[in-house]
């Protein structure tokens, strides 16, 4: 948002306020993909708790006749984050 504030013809200050993420959601970046071991069956999950996470996590996936080994605990789990909620502040006189 931006406001102007005028002070004489050819004088004004400029206020503005910038918001990014401004309901502070969690924003998931990337997604920990890796199961436990290197042979990966199945889909590999790409969002936060999208179909192939929930699929794995509910032990719908069996790739030997055993079953899936045993799960990084950390599976479908967010890895990284976007940044939280910011404010930036603003101000300008223009002449």
């Amino acid at each position: 948002m931006t406001r102007y504030f005028p002070f004489t013809e050819h004088k004004r200050l400029v206020v503005s306020v910038d918001a990014f993420n401004a309901f502070n959601r969690p924003n998931v970046d990337e997604v920990n993909s890796v199961y436990g071991v290197a042979d990966f069956c199945g889909a590999v999950p790409v969002h936060y708790k999208d179909a192939a996470t929930l699929a794995v996590q509910a032990g719908g996936l069996a790739c030997a006749p055993g079953g899936p080994p045993t799960p990084n605990p950390l599976f479908g789990g967010p890895r990284t984050m976007f940044n939280p909620r910011q404010f930036q502040f603003a101000a300008k006189l223009e002449f």
